[in-house]
């Protein structure tokens, strides 16, 4: 990501910020709580949706925890198999708000670790003699660590509306696949602050 681009991404959060958050109680007027509904979740390992909670750990709102778990599928082709892939996805991290997460639009950055446990069934090999459907059902486990960026909307104090990118890297349990590739993490959120 530019400089520029993160500047300007800083300098929109800062003047959306549009009250002062009560020293005397902590609550202000924006909740703690997060919780979201992840219609769009796409990671290495396919498509899928999922759920989100955030809690805002500190007073002044700009370290949070967040842990989304998702579901995703993938139909695809790979050394001469088809399979049919689903991959249940777990991730937990921290979040830093550089100007506090209340307002109504805000960037943060965070890190997370993630852990990915992918299910195969029913592969098809695909061979010059034709087509042979083994069905067979095989799993591994992928895990790793992420840089998050985040772009976050909140409408009249209760909507929130954000977008996840983090990139990273992995390990994982299966030695037959490719661990050059980066570990992905896209989301689109929408949810109830409390």
């Amino acid at each position: 990501m530019k400089p520029s681009l993160i500047l300007m991404l800083i300098f929109l959060s800062t003047q959306s910020f549009s009250f002062a958050v009560s020293q005397d109680d902590g609550e202000g007027d924006y909740g703690k709580n997060i919780v979201s509904v992840v219609p769009m979740m796409v990671n290495n390992h396919g498509v899928g949706f999922g759920i989100y909670y955030e809690r805002v750990l500190t007073r002044d709102y700009k370290l949070s925890f967040y842990m989304p778990v998702g579901m995703s599928f993938n139909n695809g082709e790979s050394f001469g198999y088809a399979e049919r892939k689903r991959t249940v996805s777990t991730y937990a991290g921290l979040k830093y708000y550089p100007t506090s997460s209340a307002g109504s639009l805000r960037y943060a950055i965070g890190g997370a670790f993630g852990f990915n446990n992918i299910l195969y069934d029913g592969l098809l090999n695909i061979s010059p003699g034709g087509a042979t459907l083994t069905d067979g059902y095989s799993h591994f486990s992928m895990f790793g660590i992420l840089v998050d960026n985040y772009l976050e909307a909140t409408v009249y104090k209760k909507l929130s509306v954000g977008m996840n990118l983090g990139i990273g890297m992995a390990g994982n349990t299966e030695l037959d696949y490719d661990g050059s590739q980066p570990y992905v993490l896209l989301m689109f959120k929408i949810g109830y602050r409390f």
